[in-house]
């Protein structure tokens, strides 16, 4: 019986290590799937205004309504606060919707600079600037996402097989 228990703790130990590993190597995977998504809302949004000639609130209300649930939560309250304060400044409510919205999404700094670029451009500039800022904004994001994919790549294996090493670590220094 004493055998049984101590093989139940070991199971529970490595699995709760590879558990933990998985996870935290997912946000990684999760940056990448963001930036597809922020990809595919100015794509819609782009073509929501210059060819169906939408305003900005819809194009982005339907953008939203296409991506997964961390962006489309970004771009809601981003509409939300939007259609509440017409008069506000659009980028200005982009910054209060990141910082209220920062634990919901995986971007990193560098991602944000490209897409606080292309939010304070938008409504803005005549449609055929916009249209080769979002061509621009578009270019670097596959850049970004090009990025993250090798920065996975490298570190995903291996923060998962560093969750199953502190499994073992700790079930030979317990046990």
């Amino acid at each position: 019986m004493q055998y049984l228990t101590k093989d139940f703790g070991i199971i529970l130990i490595l699995f709760s290590g590879s558990i933990g590993g998985w996870v935290f190597s997912n946000t990684y995977l999760k940056r990448i799937e963001d930036l597809n998504n922020i990809k595919i809302v100015i794509n819609i949004v782009d073509n929501e205004i210059i060819t169906k000639n939408k305003r900005l609130i819809d194009a982005l209300k339907h953008a939203s309504a296409n991506t997964n649930k961390r962006v489309k939560m970004i771009f809601l309250d981003l509409v939300d606060k939007y259609s509440k304060n017409p008069e506000k400044d659009l980028y200005d409510l982009w910054l209060e919707v990141l910082k209220n919205n920062e634990k919901y999404y995986y971007f990193k700094k560098k991602d944000l600079l490209i897409i606080d670029e292309w939010i304070a451009q938008i409504g803005k500039i005549p449609l055929e600037k916009q249209v080769k800022i979002n061509d621009i904004c578009i270019k670097e994001i596959n850049k970004k996402i090009i990025e993250a994919k090798n920065e996975a790549n490298k570190k995903v294996k291996i923060i998962r097989y560093f969750g199953v090493l502190i499994a073992f670590l700790i079930i030979i220094i317990f046990y």
